[in-house]
This record gives structure tokens, sequence and C-alpha cells, in this order.
């Protein structure tokens, strides 16, 4: 049917406003729907200009797309918000009646046109679609942006659902499904918004046209008693990057949010979200990751407080990093975020969540990844012993200072006689690899050579009762309960006040590579081809 005369008048007079330029207009078309100069049709005035682009909007079917990137592109626009607003319906006049009749299109649009928390529309959007962050991305950014207009987003989320993914391989659409998703969230986070509207129109839309769907997914959500979530970091060295003199080497970053759920018979399932931020096959320095971890953090909280909220459990968040050798001296628990949203108080991340170093080249490398699993079998079977307190502490090697170790008895010491864990009270200064110490360089390949699982280390020396804090950590409670002994490091680096700089929770680091996590990981990775993705 299209637009009527008037309708196109109003969304003439709009974009006029909006794009008082052609060049700007021109641009626009251009940048947003790829049309090229050529197929900008000219006019007598810029009035008619505009006309004929609508018209030819209309007959290539680009109509939703043209008014979407003209709002993206001068978003704030007054006139244009209200434009897409009153034209939100008719922009669907050409959706398949047999998916959706126009009288039920309409009734869709004006109960949910209103509803605006949009993190909820696109976790349900998520849910439904499963390959939506893979090929959508862009539209997914889109629901995030603050500035796009409420009815624009709709715009987005209606052109996903009822042309870009009209219909499931089971015969029922997708508006339909996600409108189960949309009622079932609400009724979970107890929001009361039209929920009788919303209820009567599925029942209506069912029954006309006999769409049998079946109880909703997430009644097995009861059975969940736990919500793990991972902020997973993955910086590897590039091989192939040109490297100047006194430059560091160039770094490839993954990232990627991890969200496990925990059964009662303690299996889990385990779900990949995608990361905004950092552009794929880029080479990057760790500044350019500190300085996106805020917003990953965002991401991060987001996802797993839109998953904790639909059901009643426990739940956590790890910020996972796996760097190679070279870089495990980095103070990452100290590189600063936003303590709560839009605040500008800023503290340490390892303050906030817990924090953990990994070592990417166990994932890599076969003989440091064996080299760890023996050690942690070992650990295992000696735990398993129920030895004492003094038995523990024979089994962990202290070191107080690096200055003219020995690294290969260091690393027999450490294989053969101290397989626990490591604890290190002495200096260890910030890792940079443009002034990299062998120091440092030896000890992290000793780690590695020998195998060992834990280590704990101060950034600063001569603080008072370091040792004993550190001994009070590597106990029989927390060994091999990594959840345990990350939140135990956690409450210390709380504890240390801006004031206080000599605390050892400004200082304190952990590397904790179990040998099943890294397995999982492993193969984490490789099933959602994210292994060197970046490469």
């Amino acid at each position: 049917m299209g637009l009527t005369n008037f309708q196109r008048k109003t969304l003439r007079e709009a974009l006029i406003l909006a794009y008082p330029n052609k060049e700007d207009l021109q641009l626009m078309l251009e940048d947003e729907l790829d049309w090229q100069p050529s197929a900008i049709p000219e006019g007598k005035t810029y009035e008619l200009t505009v006309s004929n682009i609508i018209k030819i909007a209309e007959q290539k079917g680009d109509i939703r797309k043209f008014v979407i990137g003209a709002s993206k592109r001068n978003p704030r626009n007054p006139k244009l918000r209200e434009c897409v607003t009153e034209l939100l319906s008719v922009l669907f006049d050409d959706v398949d009646n047999d998916l959706l009749e126009p009288k039920s299109l309409t009734s869709l649009i004006n109960i949910i046109k209103d509803f605006q928390d949009f993190e909820i529309i696109k976790d349900c959007c998520d849910q439904i679609i499963p390959d939506i962050s893979d090929h959508r991305s862009q539209e997914l950014k889109d629901m995030e942006n603050q500035e796009l207009a409420h009815a624009v987003k709709w715009l987005i989320v209606l052109g996903l659902l009822l042309k870009d993914y009209p219909q499931k391989p089971d015969g029922i659409p997708y508006i339909i499904k996600f409108m189960d998703c949309l009622q079932y969230t609400l009724k979970q986070q107890s929001i009361n918004y039209k929920n009788n509207d919303l209820s009567n129109w599925l029942q209506e839309v069912k029954q006309y046209h006999n769409y049998q769907t079946p109880s909703h997914p997430h009644t097995i959500q009861k059975q969940i008693v736990a919500l793990r979530g991972y902020l997973v970091i993955v910086v590897r060295i590039a091989n192939n990057a040109l490297q100047t003199e006194n430059q560091s080497s160039p770094l490839q970053v993954d990232r990627f949010i991890s969200i496990e759920t925990v059964q009662l018979d303690d299996s889990t399932q385990c779900q990949m979200i995608p990361l905004h931020g950092l552009e794929p096959g880029q080479y990057y320095d760790l500044k350019s990751v500190e300085e996106n971890l805020n917003e990953w953090v965002h991401q991060a909280e987001t996802k797993l407080g839109n998953e904790v909220r639909k059901i009643d459990c426990s739940s956590n968040l790890t910020i996972e990093f796996f760097l190679p050798w070279e870089h495990l001296a980095e103070a990452v628990d100290e590189w600063q975020v936003s303590l709560m949203p839009r605040s500008n108080n800023r503290v340490p991340i390892g303050k906030k969540h817990q924090v953990v170093l990994r070592s990417l080249d166990r994932l890599d490398d076969y003989y440091s990844f064996s080299q760890l699993d023996n050690q942690w079998k070992k650990t295992e079977k000696f735990m398993n012993s129920n030895p004492t307190k003094a038995e523990i502490q024979e089994k962990i090697e202290h070191l107080n200072c690096l200055i003219e170790c020995d690294w290969e008895v260091l690393a027999q010491r450490l294989e053969y006689e101290k397989q626990l864990a490591l604890k290190l009270t002495c200096v260890m200064p910030t890792c940079k690899t443009s002034d990299n110490s062998t120091t440092l360089t030896n000890l992290f390949q000793s780690i590695l050579k020998a195998g060992t699982p834990i280590v704990l280390w101060s950034r600063q020396c001569n603080l008072p009762d370091v040792s004993s804090k550190m001994d009070l950590l590597l106990v029989s409670e927390t060994l091999l309960n990594e959840s345990q002994l990350l939140e135990e490091v956690k409450e210390i680096r709380k504890k240390a006040t801006t004031t206080n700089k000599q605390h050892c929770g400004h200082h304190l680091a952990i590397l904790y590579d179990e040998p099943q996590r890294l397995r999982q990981m492993w193969r984490f990775l490789h099933e959602n081809q994210l292994w060197g993705m970046s490469a």
C-alpha cells in the first residue's frame, strides 16, 4: 500500500529540517543505504529532490532502512523523532498477512511502542534468535544507543522479527516467540506493563493463526542454583606484526562474556556473548585493553544482571586475564573501573570483582599444560590425604628475594618438592615489555617449566605481615577452591584504603591455573571459532 501523500509530506518536511543541506543528505544515503550519487534523483528544488528520494526508497523496499539511517545520522532532531513515531505502524504494511494480519500488527505496535527498557528487548532478541550476535551485531548496538528515539529502536527490532527473521523452522513466527519471552521476563521481574494487553494479544493471535507454542523454555531455570559470569580477556603477542625499535610488541586481543548456569545436579551450561569494543584483526597495546576495560565490565555486569533478575540464585562475576608470560606481572587488578553507572567514582577492578591471571602459554603450549596437569594431580592427591597446616606449608615455596636466584634450581624445587604453590613477598615491578627485566622473564619461565598452579606475589617489598597474610590464603579450604580463594583475595584488596599505600591489598596479585578450567576454555574457544580470531 505504501505511504499516503500526507505521510510522504510529513516525512519530507522532517527530513528537510534534519538535513537542511543536500550534501549532508547525500552523505547519509551513501553511508547508510550504500546509494551512489548517480542513484540520487535531482529535482528542480531541494524539496523535490527529497520527495524523489522518498519515492525511490519506497520502490526499492528500503523505506524502513532509509528512515532508520536518517534517524541514526541525526538522532536528536525533534521533528524526525516525532515523524518516526507517527509512521511506525505504516512502515510495516508490507508484512506478510499469513505471518501476522494487519489488525494484529497495529494492535501489537500500540501495545509495545511505549516500552522503553531495551536491555530487556535486546536480551529477548538474543534468546530467541541464536545467531543474532554474529550476524546482526550492529542492530544490537543500535538498541543500546541512548540517543536514538524509542520508535527508531522499535523500527529496528520489529524489522528483525517481522522481515529479517520472520519464521522459525517449527513454523512459529519469531515475533510470537519474542512476545512470549517478553511476557515471561516482565512477569519474572515483576514489571507491570500492559500485562493484560500482552496476554490477550498473544492468546488472540495464537488462536487466529493456530500457532501452538510449547511452555516457555525458561521454566527449566527453576532448577538453576547459581550463575557464574566471566569476563574473559585473551591477550597474545602478534607474531607477524611489525615492531619498531623501543616499541612494545603489538598484541592481539580477544574478549567475550561467558555465563555458566549451575543446576541442582551440578551440571553446567555455558553461553558466550561477544563484546563490543576493539576491532578484530587489529593490533593493540595493554594501554588499549586498560582503556576499554570499564566498558567491557559494564557490558558483563549488564548481561549477568539481566540473567540474575530472571531467577532467584547466587551469582558472581570473575575477570579472567589470559596473558603471555611476558605480561604476567602487569598490575591488571589495579586498572580503574566505575563503581556505579554514571558515577565518576572509579576504583581498582580488583576491589569490585574477583580478578585472576591465567597463563596463555598453558593454553597454547602442550608441554606447559602437561606440566601443570601433572602438578595439579599431585596437588589433589596430597590434599586428599588430609594434611596438617604445617605439612601444607612445607609444600609451598616461599621466596623473599629474586637477586642471584638460581632459576634451574628453583624450577626443580617447585616441580619435585614444593608442588602446591609459590608465594613471593619481595618486590615485583610492573611488567613493561620495553624494559622487561631478565629477572621477571626467568621467574615466569621457571613457574611454567615446573607446572606450579598457584602463585601469589606482592608488587611491593617490606609490607607489614604480607607473608602471614599469604599463609592465611594458602590453606586447605582454599587451595583447591578457586572461587573462595579469589573472593578472599578480593576482600583483602577492598580493605586497602587510598590513604594506606602500604596495605598489601594494593599490591597483591594471583595466578591460578586449574587444568579443568583451561580444558573448558580451550574447547570453548575452538567450538566458537574464537581461537586467534584476531589473527
